[in-house]
């Protein structure tokens, strides 16, 4: 699979985890390894291949602290093949979809 340098869209993940290698699949879908989300509002919709996902507040403390929103319209799917951690400060708005299944790869 051909590494792929991602702008834009998905500059969020990129600064998620320093140490993830990012390659986008077919299907647009992204896969990284471990996905930290801190500090931030979700305002495109994604889908998202992880091993492990932790998301909230102060989840990281080498970054400032501040809550997770995933906007309204905004369709956000994660498939996992290791943990799911949602810690206070993680919020869905309403009108927002958020699902997280188990993966496959």
């Amino acid at each position: 699979m051909k590494k792929t340098i991602i702008t834009a869209a998905f500059a969020l993940l990129i600064a998620a985890t320093a140490a993830a290698q990012l390659m986008v699949r077919p299907s647009g879908s992204v896969r990284i390894g471990q996905c930290q989300l801190q500090n931030t509002t979700i305002r495109n919709s994604q889908y998202i291949i992880a091993s492990d996902v932790v998301a909230g507040r102060s989840v990281d403390s080498g970054r400032t602290a501040g809550d997770v929103t995933i906007a309204a319209g905004v369709d956000y799917e994660i498939e996992h093949k290791g943990t799911v951690t949602l810690a206070p400060g993680f919020k869905v708005e309403k009108g927002a979809t958020f699902s997280v299944t188990p993966s496959e790869y």
